[in-house]
Order: structure tokens, then C-alpha cells, then sequence
């Protein structure tokens, strides 16, 4: 009878996973990448360490899992229509980017993480995000938006990140009016790069 009761109080392998994912989340949130450890993931979660090891080989296995499963958003908002013009499409991308980065902080973590850590892992990360977005740099590497493109992702990625900490050029970037106007700068920064494009 006490092993019945033991085995119909086993967690099956996806509840097991979809707490450890769970508790990862809630502890990057709360400690940031480089402070998780296993035996503390193990024991928030509710179970021995050896349930961890016997899924991955260490941490930094576990991390990439989890970073490449979670990175895959960058895929649904960095699409081409092909029925909008390169310039429609650019707003989209870029205001997409905002909408979903703005309360994203498990991303925030991420590429905070990236940018504190040269580690193994984040190198990987980096490499495979562009490997991934390819056909989206050279689509607008055509109208040499590059160089602008990566300036202006990375002031969207700073401004998101920074927006708790204090007013950027006196903007609250923390408001709602303040994502009002960085969306609307982003959409008026792609219409005066293809209009001075337009007048060569």
C-alpha cells in the first residue's frame, strides 16, 4: 500500500520539467543568470539535485537548453511580409521588438547575461541569433540599413533595460507614454532613412 501511495505521488516527466523551467524563470527574475546554482534550483523546486543531473550533464547545459527554447521569440517577431514594402516591414519588425521586449524580463535577463558574461554559452547564443536571423540581414542589407539597424536595436534593447532605473534624456521610458514615444521615434527614424535613401 505505501508504495502505491508513492508511486501515484510521483510527478510524471513533463511536470517535473515544467517546474524546473518554472523555478528557473522565477529565480533569474530574482538573482539573475550568473547566481543560479543547481542545488538551489533542485531545492526551490521541490526536488533532489540528481533529478537535474539526470537530465543534463551540468549547468551549463541546462542554461543553453533553456536560453535557445526561450530565444525562439526573436523568430515570431522577426518575419518579412512579403505584400509590405522594406519600409513597412522595418516599422513592423522594430515596433514588434519593442512591444515584446518591453515586459519580456526573462529576455532582459538573457541579454543582460550576454553583455556581463563572455561565457561559453552566451558566446553560442549571440552566434546562433544571427545565424538565425541571416535571411533578415540580408534582406535589408540591400538598402544598407545595417549598421542603422544595429544602432537602433541596440538604443531599443538599452532604453527597455534601463527604463526602471531613471528617465533617459528626460524621457520616462517606464510609461506608457514614454514606450508611446519610443515606438513613434523608431517609426519616424525608418521614414527619414528611407526618405534620404529616396532623394540619392
Amino acid at each position: 500500500m505505501e508504495n502505491m501511495e508513492k508511486r501515484k505521488g510521483r510527478r510524471t516527466k513533463k511536470e517535473l520539467e515544467d517546474r524546473l523551467w518554472t523555478t528557473l524563470e522565477k529565480q533569474i527574475i530574482e538573482k539573475g543568470v550568473n547566481n543560479i546554482t543547481i542545488t538551489g534550483l533542485a531545492k526551490e523546486a521541490g526536488f533532489e539535485p540528481l533529478v537535474i543531473y539526470n537530465r543534463f550533464k551540468d549547468l551549463d547545459e541546462l542554461l543553453e537548453n533553456y536560453v535557445r527554447r526561450y530565444d525562439y521569440w526573436l523568430k515570431d517577431v522577426f518575419k518579412i511580409r512579403k505584400d509590405d514594402t522594406p519600409q513597412e516591414n522595418l516599422k513592423r519588425l522594430l515596433v514588434s521588438l519593442i512591444n515584446d521586449l518591453y515586459d519580456n524580463e526573462i529576455m532582459q535577463r538573457i541579454l543582460l547575461w550576454e553583455l556581463n558574461d563572455t561565457h561559453r554559452i552566451t558566446r553560442r547564443i549571440a552566434k546562433i541569433r544571427e545565424i538565425d536571423n541571416a535571411e533578415l540581414i540580408e534582406f535589408f542589407k540591400q538598402y544598407d540599413f545595417n549598421g542603422v539597424g544595429a544602432m537602433m536595436i541596440a538604443g531599443i534593447y538599452y532604453l527597455i533595460m534601463h527604463r526602471k532605473i531613471s528617465t533617459f534624456c528626460e524621457i520616462d521610458y517606464n510609461s506608457p507614454q514614454g514606450k508611446e514615444i519610443m515606438i513613434k521615434t523608431v517609426e519616424n527614424m525608418v521614414d527619414s532613412f528611407f526618405a534620404a535613401k529616396a532623394s540619392h
